[in-house]
């Protein structure tokens, strides 16, 4: 097995032959990188602890920042492995397959109408879609399972659930219930690893997906916690730069490279009428994955 480095550490020179190649200075140091999501948090200007980065990209991510390694066993039990960060701190990685991409099937599925104005317009299809979907919750309830469940089950087999449809249900609902069930879904992994020591009063909302208002403050009112959105969407890009930035002596530290780099571009707080309706749906949400585990043994 190779040797191991912290990330953002400087383990060599470029070889002369490669970078005559590649037509870059051969002096250039080769610097180590991180897992994707870590990239993200980085990006993200995310270094308290009590804050976490929620990557919304095709796959939705949180990453919290802890140090209590008390539970590390039970968490790994659970699928919420301790990865080293820095600076003597831990996240973890709780996803969904179907952050984005829900929202894309749904495209797919109904949005004939909406893509071809947006061509038109040129125009972001999920712009259309945001303008005109309720402004208030929905009653009905959807399992973002449809490519599988991942963390923190790991169960290839799931499948998606929409639940409450009625006669005067119209695909505007549809389309805001799905971000609805993929913040209830990591609203339980939020629980879950709060019970193992991994607490959340913050978070930072990042990629494709944060581009949306509506969506940041269904999050908001279902975690019942402030979600800010940094103003970098490709944070994994902004991460890169910073760890090779902290290498080579650009940046003192990772802390001052980010107050450098780094930005919050809106703040989204939880609305208590919202939040309190939202913990009853959050209740009903919760029986949905065991009772989906009772229809495939029939």
């Amino acid at each position: 097995m190779p040797d191991v480095y912290p990330l953002g550490t400087v383990v060599g020179t470029i070889k002369p032959e490669l970078a005559d190649v590649l037509g870059v200075n051969r002096d250039m140091k080769l610097v180590t990188g991180a897992h994707d999501q870590i990239c993200v948090s980085i990006g993200a200007g995310t270094i308290e602890e009590g804050i976490a980065t929620n990557g919304m990209g095709s796959v939705d991510n949180i990453s919290p920042v802890f140090t209590d390694l008390s539970h590390l066993e039970d968490n790994a039990k659970h699928n919420y492995p301790s990865v080293p960060y820095m600076d003597g701190k831990y996240t973890t990685i709780s996803y969904i397959y179907d952050g984005g991409t829900s929202l894309k099937w749904f495209r797919d599925a109904f949005g004939y109408q909406e893509v071809a104005a947006a061509h038109l317009a040129g125009v972001s299809v999920y712009d259309i879609f945001n303008k005109y979907i309720p402004q208030e919750p929905t009653n009905l309830l959807v399992l973002p399972h449809f490519s599988g469940a991942a963390v923190p089950y790991f169960d290839e087999d799931a499948r998606g659930m929409i639940v409450g449809i009625s006669s005067a249900t119209r695909k505007t609902d549809i389309y805001r219930a799905l971000m609805e069930g993929v913040a209830f879904e990591q609203r339980m992994n939020i629980e879950n690893m709060d019970r193992g020591g991994i607490h959340i009063n913050k978070v930072r909302a990042t990629g494709g997906g944060s581009r949306s208002d509506m969506w940041l403050q269904i999050k908001a009112d279902i975690f019942n916690r402030d979600v800010e959105r940094v103003h970098m969407k490709e944070s994994g890009t902004m991460g890169v730069i910073i760890m090779a930035g902290v290498a080579v002596g650009l940046f003192d530290s990772f802390a001052s490279a980010m107050k450098k780099l780094v930005t919050i571009d809106k703040v989204f707080h939880p609305d208590p009428a919202r939040v309190a309706f939202y913990n009853q749906q959050y209740k009903k949400y919760l029986a949905l994955y065991p009772f989906s585990q009772q229809l495939r043994l029939l």
